[in-house]
């Protein structure tokens, strides 16, 4: 948006073992920053890469405003697509074998049939509430949540 350059760097999955221990809290997405001095800072945690990267680049200041009204736009968009992922991980905690961090035995039989069912709820519920609440926001400003085509 802000035509900013930047490298993206994706990993292979047989590589994220051995780079897991060099990222801050063992996470990805990375965002590594090298200052006018040549120093390297790595940051982790999607939602404050995205605050930064709003405030640092964004020269027309509509991505990440400082007027509280616009902000409370943005923010309330954010927060409403934490609301989908949040339905979303266990679904990919189970996806991921990660099942037993839920309380199920490692050699869960259901795993299969559970996993559908909840993918089904999902795509049938959760997923159509949040999106007719992005939707109305969307229609409301012309296909935007922060430009400043509508704020």
């Amino acid at each position: 948006v802000t035509e900013t350059p930047f490298e993206d760097v994706r990993i292979e999955r047989q590589d994220w073992p051995k780079l897991k221990a060099t990222t801050p809290f063992g996470q990805l997405p990375v965002l590594e920053i090298t200052d006018d001095d040549g120093q390297v800072r790595s940051f982790a945690q999607s939602d404050a890469m995205l605050r930064y990267v709003a405030r640092r680049f964004d020269k027309t200041g509509t991505l990440y405003p400082q007027d509280p009204d616009k902000l409370l736009e943005v923010e309330e968009a954010c927060f409403l697509a934490d609301d989908a992922l949040r339905e979303l991980l266990p679904l990919l905690s189970i996806k991921q074998g990660k099942h037993e961090n839920l309380g199920h035995p490692a050699d869960w039989k259901e795993k299969d049939e559970v996993m559908n069912a909840l993918v089904s709820k999902f795509v049938s519920t959760e997923f159509p509430k949040i999106m007719v609440h992005l939707v109305a926001k969307l229609e409301k400003t012309g296909g935007f949540v922060c430009s400043s085509d509508h704020m």
